[in-house]
C-alpha cells in the first residue's frame, strides 16, 4: 500500500482542475476492484481458523428427519456473524477473532456488534457480553433490529414493518428524482440505479405479493432475482451440506422446497407484443412498427435535453391515446350522457387524432403556428449553411424575410412564385436556389397525423411538380426538386425525412430540434383544447 497514489479532478467547460497527489495509507482504495480482492484475501483465514477450532462445540443446528448440519459462523467480506450453543463457546470464538485481528493489525467495529441469546425460540434478556480486553458488546433487545449485509434483522422477521420501511424509502428516493429537471431517459436511469435497488435488495427475503409492485419491470426484476437465488441454492446444494439442508427446510419467498417452481420472466419481445395487441394503447406501437417509420429517430426526443418531464409524460399519454377526450370518455371510460362530437368544430368525433391535426377550428391558428415554427428552424439552418447570415440567434426570436440572398444562394420564404402559366399551388414554404449549380429546391412542410405520413408525402410532390417544371424553364435551372419535410404531429419520424434533409445537404440530426418543436406545440394545442370546456 505504500505505493498507492491517486489524484482528484474537477472538469469545467474551461479547464480541468487536478489536485496534488493523495497518498492512500490504509483502508480500501475506493474504486479499485483489486483492493477489495486483497481485503477479502486478508480476512479469509479467519473463517478457516474458526472451522479448525477443536475446542468449540456445535454452533447452530439445522436438521430434518435424515439430515443434520451444524455451523458456527457466517462471513461475507467484513460482516461476521458468530453462532454458539453457550457463552463459553462464544467467548472462545471471540478470542480467536481478537487474536486474528491483532495479528493483521485490524480493528473490528465492536460498537456495531450485538449479542442475542435465544432459548427454545424465545429471546432472553441479558446485560450484554464483556470481552477479556475490557470492551463490552451490548445485547439485542427483543424488538430491536441490527443490520447484516445491509438488511435489518431480528429474531422475529417483522415482514410488515420491513415492507413499509422499504416502500417509504423507495417512494422518498423516487420523489427526490422526480423533483429534478432530468429528461425522461435520465429520470428512468436515476430511478433504476438509485431507487429500484431499495426494492430489489429485499427480493427473496421479504414476501411481496404478485400485484403489489405496480411497475411491470419491477415485477420482472423480482422474478429474475428469485430465479437467480433459486439457481444458486440448487447448484450449491450439491457441494455444501448447509445449502443442501436449507433447500429442504426453506420457508422464505424463494420456495426452495418446490423444485418445479419457475418464476415467470417476461422478455422485451413479449412486453412489446402485449403492448402492440392492446386495442387502444397498441395503435401507436403498430404505427411505429411500419417499414416507412424510423423508430430510433422517432424516440430521439426522449434521450436529448430540452423538454420538461411533464411535457414528456403528456406526449406519451397522447401517443398511448389515454387523454380524456370526449371520444375516450364515452367509449373507453363508458361515462353516461356524453357526446363524442368535437367541442370546437362540431363536425367530427373528438378523438386525440382529431385534436392533434384534424380539427378545422384549429387549422388557421394553432396548426399554422406549429407548422411555421418548423419552417423557421429550417429557414435559419439554410441561412447559416449558405452563409447568408452569421448571427446565432434562437430561431423563435427571428422573423424570416420574404427574400434573402448572397453570391451563393437565394432563399424565398412563404412567397408566391409568379409564373407564365397560372399554377394553383405556387407558394411553397421555402424556395432555395443554389446559383452556381443552377439547382432549385421547393421545400414544403407538413405536420399530419402518423397514419397520413405516406399520403402527405405523395401529395406534396404531386402538388408542386407543375410549379417545378415551370420554374425550370423560367429560371433556366438544371434541376428543380420538390422536397417534402414531414414530421408526425406526435413526433414520429418517417424515413423519407432523412432523405429530404440529405438532399438539402443538412446535418443528420437537424430533425431533432424540429421534432421537439412539434411535440411541444402539439402538447400546448391539446392542453388548450381540453381547457376549452
Amino acid at each position: 500500500m505504500k505505493s498507492w497514489r491517486t489524484t482528484l479532478q474537477i472538469r469545467t467547460n474551461e479547464e480541468t482542475l487536478t489536485s496534488q497527489t493523495v497518498t492512500i495509507k490504509n483502508g480500501i482504495f475506493q474504486g479499485d476492484s483489486f483492493s477489495a480482492l486483497w481485503f477479502c484475501i486478508a480476512l479469509n483465514p479467519l473463517s478457516s481458523i474458526l472451522k479448525r477450532s477443536k475446542k468449540k462445540k456445535k454452533g447452530y443446528t439445522i436438521k430434518t428427519t435424515n439430515v443434520q448440519v451444524n455451523f458456527d459462523h457466517l462471513f461475507y467480506v467484513d460482516d461476521l456473524k458468530l453462532f454458539a450453543s453457550n457463552k463459553e463457546d462464544l467467548n472462545h470464538n471471540l478470542q480467536l477473532r481478537k487474536t486474528f485481528s491483532d495479528d493483521i493489525n485490524m480493528t473490528f467495529g465492536l460498537d456495531k456488534c450485538k449479542t442475542c441469546c435465544i432459548i427454545k425460540g424465545k429471546v432472553q434478556e441479558e446485560e450484554g457480553y464483556a470481552l477479556d480486553e475490557g470492551e463490552n458488546i451490548e445485547s439485542l433487545e427483543e424488538e430491536e433490529n441490527y443490520k447484516y449485509l445491509g438488511l435489518y434483522q431480528n429474531p422475529l422477521i417483522l415482514q410488515k414493518d420491513r415492507k413499509e420501511e422499504i416502500k417509504t424509502k423507495f417512494k422518498k428516493r423516487t420523489e427526490d428524482i422526480l423533483k429534478t429537471q432530468l429528461n425522461g431517459k435520465n429520470t428512468a436511469t436515476a430511478i433504476n440505479t438509485f431507487a429500484i435497488p431499495v426494492l430489489s435488495y429485499s427480493f427473496g427475503v421479504i414476501h411481496w405479493k404478485k400485484g403489489g409492485r405496480g411497475v411491470i419491470d419491477i415485477k420482472n426484476l423480482h422474478n429474475k432475482q428469485i430465479e437467480n437465488l433459486r439457481t444458486f441454492f440448487s447448484q450449491k446444494a450439491h457441494e455444501s451440506p448447509m445449502h443442501h439442508i436449507i433447500t429442504l427446510v426453506d420457508r422464505s419467498p424463494l420456495h426452495l422446497k418446490d423444485t418445479d417452481l419457475t418464476p415467470k420472466i417476461e422478455t422485451d419481445e413479449e412486453k412489446i407484443s402485449r403492448w402492440r395487441n392492446k386495442a387502444v394503447h397498441g395503435v401507436y406501437r403498430k404505427q411505429i412498427d411500419q417499414d416507412n417509420i424510423d423508430p430510433e429517430g422517432t424516440h430521439k426526443w426522449l434521450t436529448t435535453p430540452g423538454i420538461f418531464a411533464e411535457t414528456e409524460g403528456f406526449m406519451v399519454g397522447i401517443q398511448d391515446r389515454i387523454i380524456k377526450t370526449r371520444n375516450y370518455s364515452k367509449n373507453v371510460l363508458k361515462q353516461p350522457n356524453i357526446t363524442d362530437q368535437c367541442r370546437r368544430c362540431f363536425q367530427y368525433g373528438e378523438t386525440i387524432e382529431h385534436i392533434t391535426s384534424g380539427c378545422s377550428a384549429l387549422a388557421n391558428n394553432e396548426y399554422t403556428q406549429r407548422h411555421d415554427n418548423v419552417c423557421k428552424q429550417l429557414h435559419q439552418a439554410l441561412m447559416k449553411k449558405y452563409e447568408i447570415t452569421s448571427e446565432d440567434q434562437p430561431w423563435y426570436t427571428t422573423q424570416p424575410q420574404p427574400v434573402e440572398e448572397n453570391e451563393q444562394a437565394k432563399i424565398y420564404y412563404n412567397r408566391s412564385i409568379i409564373t407564365d402559366r397560372i399554377r394553383p399551388h405556387n407558394r411553397p414554404d421555402i424556395v432555395l436556389t443554389i446559383k452556381e449549380k443552377k439547382i432549385t429546391y421547393l421545400i414544403d412542410v407538413a405536420i399530419p397525423n402518423t397514419n397520413n405520413l405516406e399520403k402527405k408525402h405523395a401529395e406534396k410532390i404531386e402538388k408542386y411538380i407543375p410549379l417545378a417544371e415551370e420554374i425550370k424553364q423560367m429560371w433556366h435551372q438544371n434541376t428543380v426538386q420538390v422536397i417534402p419535410v414531414i414530421i408526425s404531429s406526435t413526433g414520429v419520424i418517417p424515413r423519407k425525412l432523412h432523405e429530404s434533409l440529405k438532399m438539402l445537404h443538412m446535418k443528420k440530426n437537424m430533425y431533432i430540434p424540429m421534432q421537439k418543436s412539434v411535440i411541444i406545440n402539439t402538447c400546448s394545442i391539446v392542453r388548450r383544447f381540453l381547457n376549452d370546456i
